[in-house]
């Protein structure tokens, strides 16, 4: 199971270059139903690599003898969809139920796996990794005089360089000229940013009209631009050189090698032929402190992703960074890294040591009737959190209780949903997800 296309692409190359091509099944959406069907009746009459992003993990595959997942914490691997399945969870059902090998492969694992490593339930094969020089600067300047003086030497020898950006477009947020604050939407009151197009908008909403300060004033100036002004603005710097510009918006999965600059944002960095003899993570201090539990295991991932794509003898540089992390990222130790996370998160009793579940109200003023009939019926076997969204109740449990608070999460919306009446008839009134990653 592969987080995406880039990845199955990236599978299906290796696979057609060691001559298995022939005996592999790729599951596509886009495909048409009659290949679907082909592949289904090809699946189970004889033994084939079957691979494919999360759907896959519901394919027949014949006398199954190993199951493959790859990157269990990209997010790409929980349906949005009801009933909201991980398919980490689904996979280990299956690997029970068929009794084979199940094997979770990533440069740095989610908090769920360490978690199965130690309660012994899974072990954990440690692999070498090649040797590289990795340096952590301490400024928040991206290009730093020494980084950006590394840039230039490394591409006057035909070698290439990646440069990891966290976000899309020209500018991620933007404040207030005047008063300094983060700009808003009106609408919605998400964040405002500046897209690949140079269109200030709503990042949720998309919303285009005049966006007004509270302050009533209307100009604005960039606090960290995006990829795209990157690029633009490594295009102007090296005019003589190929900068390419990689999202997820764009089909770039391989390059060849060369006197190149890439700038990606996460999970849309390109393979290059050879690999790169410079990686930047230009904003690793930003990943860090996003305000959410799972901010060091996705930084953790993406950073470790990016970093295995460096050659052998290249070099490793995160941007920002500072402190008892910096120790760990100099070795590439992800796995220490959010180990010790999960160190801070057991003592807290926070996900995955215990589970969440997330009600979503959609604009219903029911928060206070959720929590008194959670509370009353699990009184003392659940704890409420309080949330920044304010149509979202959030509620930890233990595992041994998940049947019982999903019995009575379900008798809970069957009873408030007769409250509450909506034109919109696609659209949940009340919604329940027992593991949410969007929640905290």
């Amino acid at each position: 199971m592969l987080p995406d296309y880039r990845e199955e692409e990236l599978f299906q190359k290796a696979l057609e270059k060691r001559q298995l091509g022939a005996v592999s099944i790729r599951h596509n959406n886009s495909a048409k139903n009659s290949e679907k069907y082909l592949k289904y009746l090809f699946s189970l009459s004889q033994p084939a690599i079957v691979f494919g992003s999360r759907s896959t993990c519901f394919k027949p595959a014949f006398n199954l003898g190993l199951i493959l997942l790859l990157d269990d914490a990209d997010e790409s691997h929980q349906e949005i969809r009801s009933p909201y399945w991980i398919s980490r969870d689904v996979l280990l059902l299956r690997q029970r139920v068929a009794s084979c090998d199940l094997l979770i492969a990533a440069h740095a694992p989610s908090a769920d796996t360490v978690r199965l490593i130690e309660l012994g339930f899974a072990k954990h094969l440690k692999q070498a990794a090649s040797p590289v020089a990795v340096r952590c600067t301490e400024t928040q300047n991206r290009l730093d005089d020494e980084t950006f003086g590394l840039i230039s030497s490394t591409i006057k020898r035909g070698k290439s360089v990646l440069i990891q950006v966290a976000s899309l477009g020209y500018a991620s947020f933007l404040i207030c000229a005047n008063c300094k604050q983060i700009r808003t939407c009106p609408q919605c009151n998400s964040r405002i940013w500046i897209d690949p197009t140079g269109i200030t908008k709503c990042r949720t909403c998309s919303f285009r009209a005049k966006l007004p300060c509270s302050c009533g004033s209307e100009q604005i100036r960039v606090t960290r631009t995006g990829s795209t002004a990157m690029a633009n603005w490594l295009q102007k710097a090296f005019p003589n050189i190929e900068v390419i510009h990689s999202t997820g918006q764009e089909r770039i999965t391989e390059l060849d090698s060369g006197a190149k600059v890439v700038i990606a944002t996460p999970g849309a960095e390109p393979n290059i032929d050879g690999g790169y003899t410079v990686v930047i993570l230009a904003d690793a201090v930003n990943m860090l402190g996003v305000p959410s539990l799972r901010a060091t295991e996705h930084a953790c991932q993406a950073w470790s992703n990016a970093a295995a794509k460096v050659n052998e003898g290249g070099i490793v540089i995160f941007v920002g960074l500072q402190g008892a992390i910096t120790d760990q990222l100099r070795n590439l130790n992800f796995f220490e890294i959010i180990k010790q996370d999960c160190n801070e998160r057991r003592d807290l009793e926070l996900p995955p040591y215990s589970r969440l579940a997330s009600i979503l109200l959609n604009g219903h003023n029911l928060e206070f009737e959720f929590q008194k009939i959670v509370m009353e019926r699990f009184a003392g076997r659940v704890k409420h959190l309080s949330t920044v969204d304010k149509d979202r109740v959030s509620f930890l449990y233990q595992y041994k209780d998940g049947k019982d608070v999903a019995e009575g999460l379900r008798n809970a919306v069957e009873h408030l949903s007769q409250q509450v009446k909506s034109n919109k008839t696609n659209r949940k009134q009340i919604k329940v997800i027992m593991d949410d990653w969007q929640a905290i």
